[in-house]
């Protein structure tokens, strides 16, 4: 099999993978927050040979509960569903987990985790309508981005908002979305991979976070839920679909 001249990762343990199998090939990283979970010790001058984006998910929840309080102000409790193929990262989990206590208890929401996998998503939805949670927060892992038309339909059938950070969700029928546009995060990607074969070390690049934040409101999805958008929201959202 032919040597690789570069791996790109988009997910945490993925990366951690590729960290184990090699220390000579370089790295790009998309996972959430390379930081905190341990991927990099140092955003500006990474070392060994990963080196990449730091979309910083985790740094945006309070932001994201925020916005669904304001579009649902009765919401008192939250399922935050966090997809898994086999068992969820433990960093990732418990970084997840502190940021949303933090920033739900703090608005007086309660909330619960649910860990679907492809095969059952349905049903766990059905659980979660059942058990009366008020909203999702769907979080991004390779599940829910491979999965986001079924999760959208499945969340629109049982009645329940939905929000997450990047844009195609919202395109694919989530109620909200607020974080960074995946076309403009993979292009960055294809950035430091040019860099990369062009002869540069990856500890030479320093991780690049994003710096705007878009704010998408499908009001077809609104209208669907049964769900009116307050002029606050609508006046600020960089893109409304209808």
């Amino acid at each position: 099999m032919r040597r690789p001249n570069v791996l790109l990762g988009g997910a945490t343990l993925t990366v951690r993978a590729m960290e184990q199998a090699t220390t000579e090939i370089p790295i790009i990283t998309l996972a959430s927050d390379p930081l905190r979970s341990g991927i990099v010790n140092n955003l500006a001058h990474p070392e060994a040979n990963v080196t990449g984006l730091a979309p910083m998910t985790f740094d945006l929840t309070a932001k994201r509960i925020e916005v669904l309080k304001e579009l649902l102000p009765r919401l008192s409790r939250l399922a935050v569903v966090f997809g898994v193929r086999t068992a969820p990262d433990p960093v990732d989990d418990e970084q997840m987990r502190k940021d949303v206590a933090k920033s739900a208890e703090a608005l007086g929401i309660s909330w619960n985790v649910f860990y679907p996998t492809s095969e059952n998503i349905e049903q766990v939805f059905a659980q979660i309508a059942a058990d009366h949670f008020d909203a999702v927060y769907i979080w991004t892992t390779f599940l829910s981005v491979t999965n986001k038309e079924r999760i959208a339909k499945v969340a629109l059938e049982h009645g329940l908002p939905t929000i997450s950070d990047l844009e195609d969700y919202a395109k694919q029928g989530l109620l909200l979305t607020y974080g960074q546009d995946l076309g403009s995060l993979f292009g960055d990607a294809a950035e430091y991979i040019d860099k990369v074969l062009r002869g540069a070390k990856p500890a030479d690049l320093p991780l690049q976070q994003p710096t705007k934040f878009d704010l998408v409101i499908n009001l077809k999805t609104a209208k669907g839920l049964g769900v009116t958008v307050p002029p606050s929201l609508l006046i600020r959202a960089d893109e409304v679909i209808e």
